[in-house]
């Protein structure tokens, strides 16, 4: 991101520790899901658990601990993915990773994508995903207005959907 972005102060929530044939891996996964846990149970209840690239990464072992009713981690009702890389901190955390994750999951990819290209490889670890693609690259929604729009609604009814039943 840097050398789309120089000057910028970037943030993150782990230390990624490199790429291994495009799967990524991170240090301080474990205290970056627990800070993220502590704070989703504070705010609980939390419908919908929604990153953006590594926050998108980070969402996805948080799906799981809610799923498996982890110690102090509230249910979610769903998950939104914008632009995950392919999973290695599943060989990480693979106590989470035993069986599907059966949290209605939503996983938007940019077609044009160089920096994260793992919604399908995420996809595999949940029960029933559903894989949306927008014609732009590594940004949550497509430059283009209408294709935005549309991404939206898609998200929109989604999260309606498993929030409240309907997408109205």
């Amino acid at each position: 991101m840097k050398q789309y972005f120089p000057g910028e102060k970037f943030k993150q929530w782990a230390e990624p520790l490199g790429v291994d044939g495009g799967w990524r891996r991170y240090g301080k996964w474990e205290p970056a899901m627990d800070f993220v846990q502590e704070t989703m149970k504070k705010f609980a209840p939390v419908d919908v658990l929604l990153g953006f690239s590594q926050g998108s990464n980070l969402a996805h072992p948080l799906a799981a601990r809610a799923a498996r009713g982890h110690p102090g981690m509230p249910p979610i009702n769903c998950v939104v993915h914008f632009c995950t890389t392919k999973p290695g901190w599943v060989a990480q955390t693979p106590e989470l990773f035993e069986y599907q994750i059966p949290v209605p999951a939503l996983l938007i990819e940019g077609k044009v994508d160089e920096t994260a290209q793992g919604a399908a490889d995420v996809a595999l670890t949940y029960a029933d995903p559903v894989v949306v693609k927008h014609s732009d690259g590594h940004r949550p929604f497509p430059k283009d207005v209408a294709e935005a729009r549309e991404l939206a609604q898609k998200i929109r009814d989604f999260v309606l959907l498993h929030c409240r039943g309907s997408s109205l």
